[in-house]
């Protein structure tokens, strides 16, 4: 190893026991090494910048003993080098490191069936019944009026359905306009300067943001757009979309290539970080896109169309697609519309 070279254990780094052996995650590359307790001393010496004669002289070690630890700790990303030290990560997440900044990276990418790490459910070990749906419990009972049923909002809450079979005409701008706007679109500013939408959004900060991929929409031309939700335009990110695309993204999902459109939710995660420090506000990132998503889906079925959800996706590819960077701004969700059957 080249003796001028410097390292630093990586910002990314958490440390578990499971099964009575020390396990290092790197989370930001999602890399696990059983590691022997007795490198914690050499990991704690890598708190800045180091060379192998420094950690050497630290420890009170040979060289020849360090070099090959520090190479394999490096090869996995625990250690890092100037050229990649992490830092990425660790400035845009700094507010929220490292509960909810592990618990992003680790649970990107995930494993779905099909794929050779797949575990399928019904092998797992588990009781034969599931759980109750619904709790009961013993008391004063007070039974409650019938709702009024009518054609508003208890009609489309009752006609709402994740579909995974879409008609065959092309979908109309008109349409797709309607819901991107009733779910997106910056109604107005109050007096604080945060802006109003359809759906709540903690402290009003609005982290989502809709990158729409048009397969089939008459009047507008195949592509992944970004919904402008202050214009209510489309803005072309990079022309042409093939559904093979969207089934690879949406990990063979096949059904859904056959949508009309589908929107990538993605989170700015500095406009909720900024206001609420603790790590517990990401949470609030996922309730927000929940929220989005079911108004999303009412607004497609006031218009008798096929709206559907989904978490499994890869989002990486998504992220690349788009020209996003994965840290910064992030795909939590996807939904997507069509014309029913």
């Amino acid at each position: 190893m080249d003796g001028s070279v410097r390292y630093r254990r990586s910002p990314q780094l958490v440390a578990y026991w499971a099964a009575g052996r020390l396990v290092c995650v790197e989370y930001e590359y999602r890399v696990a090494l059983t590691l022997a307790p007795d490198l914690i001393p050499l990991l704690d010496a890598l708190d800045d910048w180091r060379t192998i004669d420094d950690l050497a002289r630290q420890l009170d070690e040979p060289r020849e003993v360090l070099e090959p630890l520090v190479a394999v700790l490096a090869q996995a990303r625990l250690v890092r080098t100037p050229d990649d030290d992490g830092g990425e990560v660790a400035a845009a997440w700094a507010n929220w490191m490292p509960s909810a900044a592990y618990f992003h990276f680790a649970t990107r990418d995930g494993v779905f069936q099909g794929e050779p790490d797949w575990k399928d459910p019904a092998r797992f070990d588990r009781p034969a019944d599931a759980p109750p749906s619904f709790r009961t419990y013993a008391g004063p009972r007070v039974s409650l009026p019938a709702s009024r049923s009518d054609d508003g909002l208890a009609g489309l809450l009752e006609q709402r359905r994740t579909h995974r079979a879409f008609g065959g005409r092309p979908l109309e701008v008109a349409e797709l306009a309607h819901v991107l706007r009733l779910t997106w679109t910056a109604s107005r500013r109050g007096s604080s300067g945060h802006w109003f939408r359809t759906s709540p959004s903690a402290g009003a900060r609005h982290p989502i943001e809709a990158y729409v991929g048009v397969l089939s929409v008459r009047g507008l031309e195949p592509g992944l757009y970004h919904f402008d939700s202050r214009e209510s335009a489309l803005v072309l990110r990079r022309p042409g979309l093939d559904r093979s695309d969207v089934a690879h993204w949406l990990v063979g999902q096949t059904w859904f290539e056959h949508a009309s459109a589908v929107v990538f939710m993605t989170a700015v995660f500095e406009r909720t970080m900024w206001r609420y420090p603790s790590p517990r506000a990401y949470r609030s990132v996922f309730l927000d896109a929940g929220h989005l998503a079911q108004t999303f889906c009412l607004a497609a079925t006031e218009l008798d169309l096929a709206p559907f959800t989904t978490m499994a996706f890869k989002e990486s590819r998504i992220e690349h697609a788009l020209g996003l960077d994965g840290r910064s701004e992030s795909v939590v969700y996807v939904a997507g519309i069509g014309p029913r059957e």
